[in-house]
C-alpha cells in the first residue's frame, strides 16, 4: 500500500486518543492552525507552477528564475509573518477554539499552546518546500519532488 499524509495524520489522531480526551482536542485544534495556515503557501505553489511554466514555454530562462525566486520570497515572508502571530497568540488561539465552558478548558488550552509551537516549527521549511515543488512542476520536472 503506498504511503499516505491522510493515513498519516489519521494515525497521530487515534494515538492522541490512546493519550487522553484533552490529548485529542488540544492536536486537532493544533492541526486546524497548521492545516490553515499551509493554504497560504499551498497557493503561492500553485501560481508558481503557472508563471515557470509560461516562461519555460517562452523560453525565458531568466523569467523562470525570477518567478521561483519571487514566489519563495514571499512564501518566506508570510509564513515568518504567520509563524510570529500564531507563537505570539496561540493561547488566545486555543480559547477561540475551547472556550471556557468546557470542563477542561485549562488543561486544553494549555497543551494546544505546546503543540502549536511544535507546528509553528515548520511553517517556513514547508513553505519553502511546497513552493519549491510547485517550481519544480511548472519546469516539468515532477521527478524530484517524490524523493524529497
Amino acid at each position: 500500500m503506498p504511503f499516505s499524509w491522510n493515513r498519516t495524520f489519521l494515525g497521530t489522531a487515534l494515538l492522541m486518543g490512546v493519550i487522553s480526551t484533552t490529548a485529542v482536542a488540544a492536536h486537532q485544534i493544533a492541526f486546524q492552525v497548521a492545516t490553515a495556515l499551509c493554504m497560504i503557501p499551498f497557493c503561492i505553489d500553485m501560481a508558481v507552477t503557472v508563471r515557470v511554466g509560461h516562461a519555460l514555454v517562452r523560453n525565458d530562462l531568466s523569467g523562470i528564475g525570477r518567478a521561483g525566486a519571487a514566489a519563495r520570497l514571499l512564501g518566506i515572508l508570510i509564513a515568518a509573518i504567520a509563524t510570529i502571530a500564531v507563537v505570539g497568540t496561540r493561547f488566545e488561539i486555543a480559547e477561540l477554539f475551547v472556550g471556557q465552558s468546557a470542563s477542561n478548558a485549562d488543561a486544553t488550552i494549555k497543551l494546544t499552546a505546546t503543540l502549536i509551537l511544535v507546528g509553528a516549527s515548520f511553517f517556513v521549511t514547508d513553505a519553502v518546500q511546497s513552493i519549491a515543488a510547485g517550481s519544480l512542476r511548472g519546469s516539468k520536472d515532477t521527478g524530484v519532488p517524490p524523493l524529497c
